[in-house]
């Protein structure tokens, strides 16, 4: 049983595609898993998230119980602390624990997508990262060539140092490709931060309107080991 957690450098840096195009290569060779959203803002009907993952993968593979898959959902696109309490609720990091266990229990594989980026609220007390440490979670990072991304992701790399979570991969994300210039000095730069500081982050790219992640079967199991 492996859980990855797939998180960002921000909000819309291409987390929900990178999950289901890593479903799509990683059930592609094999490995049965399923996916989940521990909550998502600004979704009136069902998750818009979960299902990129299986449109992504090309077939559907989240057939527990919808609570499992997305233990909270709120209409407001904000920040989950914020969400949450303008529908009068409160986010419980217990229950988002208890509804992973579960969920591991049914899956072989699970893959947790966030909500934006390490450090944010779930509620007056607990960021994302607090949980992700706790539950002693590795990360995968998705980062891309816009404009503050080293910034952002660096930032992000050494959070995740301090706090002893495990960075298995940095997703270079190529969409949107705005700037030739700045997306090739982006990924060199990169790619030689991690060559220095984290050469255990294995490093993944993303191509624009790609369905798939190019991933070797050893990739596959560094990820899943």
């Amino acid at each position: 049983m492996t859980t990855l957690f797939i998180t960002g450098i921000d909000t819309d840096i291409g987390k929900s595609v990178a999950c289901g195009a890593l479903a799509h290569s990683i059930l592609g060779s094999g490995y049965p898993l399923c996916t989940q959203k521990w909550v998502e803002t600004g979704s009136k009907n069902g998750s818009q998230d979960l299902r990129t993952h299986e449109t992504i993968a090309k077939r559907q593979f989240n057939t527990c119980a919808t609570e499992l898959h997305l233990p909270y959902r709120f209409d407001y696109p904000a920040s989950p602390h914020l969400s949450a309490r303008l529908e009068n609720c409160e986010i419980n990091p217990d229950y988002l624990i208890e509804q992973t266990q579960q969920l591991e229990a049914s899956c072989e594989h699970l893959i947790i997508e966030g909500a934006g980026g390490l450090c944010v609220p779930l509620n007056s007390h607990t960021l994302i990262i607090d949980l992700i440490a706790q539950l002693k979670l590795p990360v995968l990072i998705t980062t891309s060539a816009r404009l503050g991304s080293i910034n952002h992701t660096v930032l992000s790399l050494e959070a995740c140092q301090q706090r002893g979570i495990e960075v298995r991969a940095l997703i270079y994300n190529h969409f949107p490709k705005q700037n030739e210039v700045i997306f090739d000095e982006t990924r060199d730069y990169l790619k030689s931060y991690l060559d220095i500081n984290s050469r255990q982050t294995m490093w993944l790219e993303l191509p624009s309107h790609a369905d798939k992640i190019d991933l070797s079967e050893k990739q596959i199991r560094h990820l899943l080991s």
